[in-house]
């Protein structure tokens, strides 16, 4: 029942969008800075990200992304590595013949982050969840510059370090991120 429930949906979608959307894959960099008394000590990172977005209407993408960063962290010589799989939904305010195209949204996903020292790990997993908006800036056909803002709230279950779980360690807080890159058409017309 669920998956004929997804095929129709995913008909329904696609029948939707206008002969001209287009796919869109996106790579950029991002600055990631967590809050919250759970992180404290660790600083804002830098990192990278990629996506691919997909249209599901005149105005409206679905897609899914990558994202990497490492923090230093306050008095410990390792960084700590966070890695995120996020989905991500975003509503476009276009305009004819315009090249800024301001948007919102949504996003959501896995994050794990870790840190190494001298054959020692410590590693912990959960989810992020949040908003995002930003502006896509058209400088062809087939490229734009993106540059956007999110904000999450940020839940990591229990640390494990060397594979053994700290009960007791989960830590929650939020992510502030700040995002540029460029996003290029593919298919389509």
């Amino acid at each position: 029942m669920k998956r004929s429930l997804l095929a129709v949906l995913a008909v329904a979608l696609c029948s939707t969008v206008p002969a001209s959307a287009q796919t869109s894959l996106g790579v950029g960099v991002q600055m990631l800075d967590l809050g919250g008394s759970d992180f404290d000590g660790i600083s804002a990172g830098i990192g990278v990200e990629g996506r691919v977005m997909f249209p599901v209407g005149a105005s409206a993408q679905l897609g899914a992304g990558v994202q990497y960063s490492s923090h230093g962290i306050q008095g410990i010589d390792p960084n700590f590595n966070v890695l995120g799989l996020i989905a991500e939904g975003r509503y476009l305010f276009k305009r004819p013949g315009g090249k800024v195209t301001p948007y919102v949204g949504g996003r959501g996903g896995y994050v794990h982050g870790s840190a190494s020292q001298g054959g020692n790990s410590v590693t912990a997993s959960g989810f992020a969840i949040g908003a995002t908006g930003g502006i896509q800036i058209q400088t062809s056909p087939t490229m734009s510059f993106d540059l956007g803002l999110a904000f999450h709230s940020v839940k990591l279950g229990d640390a494990k370090a060397n594979g053994t779980t700290q009960p007791g360690t989960k830590s929650s807080g939020t992510g502030l991120q700040i995002r540029a890159g460029v996003s290029f058409k593919v298919g389509g017309k």
